[in-house]
């Protein structure tokens, strides 16, 4: 490889991606590419559950419900164009969905959640940290920086 040379074969093979990056067009394209290419399996590809969700006077309700994860995963599965994810994990949880009804993996286990949590915000603390620590789930934060709140 040459200097300034742009090898992708070589250098990525982790994709991450959701539904709410471009509302499905984010996966569309990934998966198009993918397969052009005909390298799915030397690929790790991870992406989010972003179910069915609606405003209801300005606040947004979340359905995390197995039938609408069962069927966002399908969803995915078909804007990737690809028969399994190596990683897919929960991108809001809702208040009404127990954790412990959550099923994502062949073990129908969930494997990773993704929370807001930061130095600001940190009710995941009271219950679903310690859930995820007894269950062996682990927790990626999102907004970990606050917006850059706690830099300012």
């Amino acid at each position: 490889m040459h200097k300034g040379e742009n090898n992708h074969d070589e250098v990525i093979n982790f994709i991450d991606t959701a539904y709410l990056y471009g509302f499905g067009r984010s996966e569309e394209l990934i998966g198009e590419i993918i397969t052009e290419r005909g390298d799915r399996d030397r690929l790790v590809i991870s992406t989010k559950a972003s179910p069915d969700f609606k405003f209801v006077d300005g606040v947004m309700e979340i359905d995390n419900s197995r039938s609408a994860l069962r069927q966002a995963v399908e969803d995915s599965l078909t804007r990737l164009q690809t028969d399994y994810l190596d990683m897919y994990f929960l991108h809001f949880p809702d208040t009404k969905t127990p954790l412990a009804e959550l099923e994502f993996n062949t073990n129908h286990q969930l494997d990773v959640l993704q929370v807001q949590y930061n130095l600001l915000v940190r009710t995941a603390e009271a219950e679903i940290i310690p859930y995820c620590l007894e269950n062996q789930i682990s927790v990626i934060p999102y907004l970990s920086t606050c917006r850059r709140a706690a830099c300012r």
